[in-house]
Parts: C-alpha cells; sequence; structure tokens
C-alpha cells in the first residue's frame, strides 16, 4: 500500500481503479515521462485533506500483471 496526501487535494469517490503517477524527468524516454506506481484503492471520505488515500503498488504486482497481461 502506498499512502498519499497534500493540501488541498483529494481524491472522490468513483476514483477507485485512478493511477497514482510520478513524474520521471531523468527517464531518458520524452515519449514516457510519467510511471504508474499506484492505483487507487480507498480514501477517507471525499475533500478529506487532512487523512491520506491509500493506493494499491503497482511494482507488488508487477510479476502477476507482466503474467497476465502478457503472456
Amino acid at each position: 500500500m502506498i499512502c498519499v496526501g497534500r493540501n488541498s487535494i483529494d481524491d472522490c469517490q468513483g476514483d477507485s481503479g485512478s493511477p497514482l503517477q510520478v513524474y520521471r524527468k531523468d527517464s531518458g524516454n520524452k515519449n514516457c515521462m510519467y510511471e504508474v506506481v499506484g492505483i487507487s484503492a480507498f480514501g477517507f471520505g471525499c475533500g478529506w485533506t487532512q487523512d491520506p488515500q491509500v493506493f494499491t503498488s503497482v511494482s507488488y504486482f508487477i510479476k502477476w500483471i507482466e503474467d497476465n497481461v502478457w503472456p
């Protein structure tokens, strides 16, 4: 799990399954500068900026993803 939070930023109902992306300015590939590191799992309401949002870690499931998406 990945917990994230920042003042005035929050996800809301219906956002489950959305990506958590990080910007990789040093990726060396100008066509792919963002990396998906998490998938929105749940939060504690909508607009509750004092509580973290919880994401499932993509790296934890990478083997399963590769085995099932690219068999």
